[in-house]
């Protein structure tokens, strides 16, 4: 699958940019994600490059990333939403497994 064709599946689940309460992806993320696969044994996730908020943030915040999970020998591509808080609002944008 290339890079063209995975960013056109996960385009209609892209959230709307600029949102401070919901942090949402973009080509870039699927891209950085893409560039990841040679390290990945399982999964890669990457966040939003808006980045988190500290725990304490008084409002409810979310954060969307691309996931990649490697099934049967082929990598199966999809994107979610979480929770932003982190403790300090420091977190790992890129998880590679």
């Amino acid at each position: 699958m290339s890079i063209d064709s995975i960013i056109a599946t996960l385009a209609t689940d892209f959230g709307k940019p600029g949102l401070s309460t919901k942090r949402a992806i973009g080509a870039d993320e699927v891209r950085e994600a893409f560039t990841a696969l040679p390290q990945a044994k399982k999964r890669i996730r990457v966040y939003s490059a808006q980045g988190f908020v500290p725990g304490r943030y008084r409002y409810k915040c979310l954060i969307q990333y691309v996931e990649a999970h490697l099934v049967d020998g082929e990598w199966q591509w999809s994107s979610g939403w979480t929770g932003a808080q982190r403790s300090r609002g420091i977190g790992t944008r890129v998880v590679v497994q």
